[in-house]
């Protein structure tokens, strides 16, 4: 539904996979989950509640170096 809307409203969507958050956060793909979290921390300075907060944020900041330099591979 959340998809539906944004299209509807013309909000541009952006999909991004575990390996391409992982590398754009951690600086490799295959990077573990407390890895993610750690790097999170280090690079925000925040304590994630949880592994899923943590990759929320790590999403965030995976769109955030993809829009910042476009023209760089995931």
């Amino acid at each position: 539904m959340v998809l539906l809307l944004a299209a509807r409203s013309e909000v541009p969507i952006f999909h991004y996979s575990p390996l391409v958050v992982k590398k754009a956060v951690v600086g490799y793909g295959r990077a573990s989950k407390s890895q993610v979290q750690m790097m999170v921390k280090q690079l925000l300075g925040v304590e994630p509640e949880n592994e899923h907060a943590a990759d929320a944020l790590a999403v965030g900041m995976c769109h955030l170096f993809h829009s910042r330099w476009p023209g760089a591979s995931p």
